[in-house]
């Protein structure tokens, strides 16, 4: 879901704002190519980055990571959704009671905190498929 979709809402609110790639990545502190990698769907920054992108940009972390809903249902639910997906084949939780711990932690966040996690397992997902290609 985030990945899929952070791409193009990061370069909906970058051509309102009217800021060079070039110009986005230094206020980020990024290097350019990280910006071109992003808008392309490439790879997706670390939850600082989200933020510093937010800060420049003049909105919201949600406004970067949160997608309109267009069937009705819940933005949270889809969260918690896309982050148990996320969670679960991430991460390995053999006992039952730790996984609902884990769960129970989660949808005690914030929305913007959720959204910040889900960013982070999926980058991290991202990360551990990328060392595994290497190997």
């Amino acid at each position: 879901m985030f990945k899929d979709n952070f791409n193009r809402i990061l370069s909906e609110k970058n051509k309102i704002k009217k800021i060079s790639q070039r110009q986005l990545a230094r206020l980020v502190g990024v290097a350019p190519s990280s910006i071109t990698e992003w808008l392309k769907g490439r790879g997706i920054p670390n939850a600082d980055k989200i933020t510093k992108l937010a800060e420049v940009l003049g909105v919201k972390v949600t406004d970067l990571v949160d997608e309109p809903e267009a069937t009705g249902s819940s933005t949270i639910s889809n969260i918690n959704n896309s982050f148990n997906n996320s969670f679960n084949s991430s991460i390995t939780i053999t006992n039952s009671s730790e996984k609902k711990e884990a769960e129970n932690k989660f949808s005690l966040l914030s929305k913007e905190d959720r959204q910040l996690a889900l960013a982070f397992v999926e980058f991290v997902h991202m990360k551990i498929k990328e060392i595994r290609r290497l190997q």
